[in-house]
């Protein structure tokens, strides 16, 4: 990938845990984060949405954003919750209720709909209609088995319908993870932070990043937040701007300090060594080297493969280790179980092999493959080789012979 100055991860990733063959459950941005959530694959969903779709005995093809949580409290915010854990989320869901993608039906779930070109900064009726919004969808959330949710957005940043809210903000994102910590330190907690910035909208210029206006969030216009707790864009810009990195870049360095004003919390309140921090990715890269490799929506390891690293001062045996036999997304979930003594609690079958003996010194592989699916393809991966399968229906396969040409398909 690219060139980045990202101190803080490198650190992390130097004194912690680091996974050189870690696998996504699936290349897109919905199934990825559903199976992280619930250590399943995604074909195993049964919400509503995704049953509808693929009934039982149907192949799936799932995509983007058809894997929502199901409410049967079979998820890590649920499960962590039930132990005695405060759980909060913030930052990126795309795995609720995807009817929202449609304003038609906001009405009906309690939703308040507005002008796509109205600036907020200048109309107090839209702008309370974005932080109402807000308050719903972090409270549909919420009912998934989160006692915190903030800071939130339900997808993608196009999903909010608003110009000027297409535009990321880690600042407003980590303010509400800090804000979690804050209430939660003395107590035992576990918090998903899912930053957008790596999702488009993107230019090389940063107008909808680091050049954007700061005051623009999933909850509306809100100018008066405190953000003090990292440098300004303009000064991140700069930094990048004298280390000769891209200007692209910028962006990963504007996480870095994002997870480093997390970590300075965990100082702040005395607990960082206590605390187990998780990094990673839903997928691999969408192009690496220009439109001719893509790996999102694929099943090959540019699009599978996802840095993982873990760092926990007090939990890991031998910090500084890399390593290099397979694991998967669904892992990550069935390892804190383990470590929250609360393996018993999934009431059905998950698909996770715990990493727990990993932590504690062992480079023995707890798996022999992994698996990987995406549309109508299935993958296994196993540390040397790689199958592929792509198995359309009958009606697809009628269409290939028909010569149907389908419209050409972008992802931003």
């Amino acid at each position: 990938g690219r060139n980045c100055l990202t101190p803080t991860l490198d650190t992390l990733s130097s004194t912690g845990l680091r996974f050189t063959l870690a696998m996504a459950a699936s290349t897109v941005c919905g199934p990825s984060r559903y199976s992280l959530l619930t250590s399943r694959w995604p074909s195993r969903n049964t919400s509503p949405n995704f049953t509808s779709l693929y009934p039982l005995g149907t192949l799936g093809r799932f995509g983007v954003s058809d894997t929502d949580l199901e409410h049967d409290g079979q998820n890590i915010g649920a499960w962590l919750k039930q132990a005695g854990y405060r759980t909060g989320f913030v930052g990126k869901s795309h795995v609720l209720d995807d009817d929202l993608k449609n304003t038609s039906t906001w009405s009906a779930k309690g939703l308040l709909t507005y002008g796509k070109t109205v600036d907020p900064a200048t109309n107090a009726t839209v702008n309370g209609a974005m932080q109402h919004n807000h308050r719903v969808v972090c409270q549909m959330m919420r009912e998934h088995g989160f006692d915190y949710v903030d800071g939130f957005y339900h997808a993608n940043l196009k999903e909010l319908y608003s110009d000027k809210l297409n535009v990321h903000n880690q600042e407003w994102v980590t303010s509400r993870a800090l804000r979690f910590i804050d209430e939660n330190h003395a107590g035992r907690f576990c918090l998903y932070m899912a930053p957008t910035i790596n999702h488009g909208p993107v230019n090389n210029n940063l107008d909808y990043t680091l050049r954007a206006n700061k005051a623009y969030t999933s909850a509306g216009y809100l100018p008066n937040e405190d953000y003090s707790f990292m440098p300004t864009r303009q000064a991140i810009i700069n930094q990048v701007n004298a280390a000769g990195k891209d200007l692209i870049s910028a962006r990963e360095t504007w996480l870095d300090y994002s997870v480093q004003a997390i970590i300075n919390k965990l100082n702040q309140h005395g607990v960082r060594n206590d605390t187990l921090i998780i990094f990673t990715s839903d997928h691999g890269e969408k192009t690496l080297y220009g439109p001719l490799v893509w790996g999102k929506s694929s099943l090959y390891d540019l699009g599978m493969k996802v840095p993982l690293v873990m760092n926990w001062p007090n939990g890991i045996t031998s910090p500084g280790r890399t390593y290099g036999e397979l694991v998967s997304q669904v892992d990550i979930v069935p390892t804190i179980l383990q470590m929250a003594g609360s393996s018993s609690l999934p009431t059905r079958p998950i698909d996770g092999m715990s990493l727990v003996p990993v932590l504690s010194g062992s480079n023995a592989a707890v798996r022999d493959d992994v698996f990987c699916e995406i549309g109508y393809a299935r993958g296994v991966r196993t540390k040397n080789h790689k199958y592929i399968a792509l198995r359309y229906t009958p009606a697809i396969h009628a269409q290939i012979a028909s010569g149907y040409q389908w419209p050409e398909y972008n992802v931003n």
